[in-house]
């Protein structure tokens, strides 16, 4: 190894030149779960895109592991693509929306309505806010709250329901009952 390889020269700004930290970004889980959803990314292709596993990715998001450097440098070059209006839309999410408590919350029956209403399966529906079926299906049976990213992408998909679809979710979502399921596509 030669010299240069041991110590960098320092860079015009005085420093050393850390990667990773170039966007001022921590990577934290709701940092990582910001990101893949404001770019639509399953798991699997956030995983492909840092070099890592989905498993490494969903460790990522259940705070039970953070991203090595070469991986918070490949999620730094993700936001830095980022528009205005996506890196606004991933701070909101990143630090959680401090609106979160004038909203209704996403129960059970709420969530049941909303997939009901839009007439699609549990991977379908998962597809759509980021979050994988499994955690849709917690969800809907066992009464798991969403985090509040995915409660943010609940509230978007159901602020994007046209009229007739709106007062029908209002109307299931305001009844005791979940919505009952057949092969795993929502029947109303």
């Amino acid at each position: 190894m030669t010299e240069q390889q041991i110590h960098p020269a320092p860079q015009a700004s005085g420093g050393l030149r850390r990667p990773g930290r170039e966007t001022g970004v921590c990577w934290n889980q709701n940092a990582i779960l910001a990101l893949r959803l404001v770019r639509r990314l399953p798991q699997a292709e956030l995983a492909s895109l840092t070099g890592r596993t989905a498993r490494a990715v969903r460790s990522w998001e259940a705070a039970e592991r953070t991203p090595a450097l070469d991986a918070r440098g490949a999620l730094n070059q993700l936001y830095t693509a980022l528009t205005g209006e996506e890196r606004t839309q991933f701070a909101t999410l990143a630090a959680g929306d401090p609106r979160a408590a004038d909203r209704p919350g996403w129960n059970r029956h709420r969530i049941g309505a909303l997939r009901a209403v839009l007439g699609v399966t549990r991977a379908e529906f998962a597809a759509r806010i980021g979050a994988c079926p499994k955690s849709v299906a917690l969800w809907e049976t066992r009464g798991v709250n969403p985090r509040p990213v995915f409660q943010h992408a609940l509230d978007d998909l159901a602020a994007g329901l046209p009229h007739p679809a709106r007062t029908r979710f209002d109307a299931l979502a305001s009844g005791p009952a979940t919505p009952q399921t057949t092969q795993g596509r929502a029947q109303s």
